[in-house]
This record gives C-alpha cells, structure tokens and sequence, in this order.
C-alpha cells in the first residue's frame, strides 16, 4: 500500500487534476442525458441536462485558465 500525503500537503496540480477527470465523465453523462432528452421530447430535461454540461464545462475550463496562468507567471519568474 502507498502512502498518500495528508490533504494539506497535497499539491494543488493533483487536486485540480482529479476534478478534472470527474467533471469530465460527469460532461460525459450530462451530455448523454441530454441525447436521451431530446430523443424522448422532453424539452425541459433537454434543457437542465444542457444547463448542467455547460456549467461543468466551464468550471474545467477556468481550472485550465487558471493553471496556464500560473504556468505562464512562473516561467516569467
């Protein structure tokens, strides 16, 4: 078994990584859903299944923007 650094030791790069991944597969599913909405001719399930991909897109992208912006302040250091 491998022992795992206590949570405020961990770094940040690996905590924004694994929110990632599960913000992925839940872009994943949202997008199914909203398929299968769709197909049934549920507009309002169409609807929130959509509202909830976007917003989880977005949340992985303002991780993205945020660690290229500290990739990019510390190679200017």
């Amino acid at each position: 078994m491998i022992a795992s650094a206590p949570l405020s030791q961990r770094s940040s790069a690996i905590d924004a990584e694994a929110f990632m991944h599960e913000q992925l597969g839940l872009i994943c599913l949202h997008g199914n859903m909203a398929q299968s909405y769709l197909e049934a001719g549920d507009p309002a399930g169409f609807r929130y299944a959509l509202a909830s991909l976007v917003a989880r897109v977005r949340a992985v992208t303002g991780i993205v923007n945020d660690l290229g912006a500290l990739a990019e302040k510390g190679s200017a250091d």
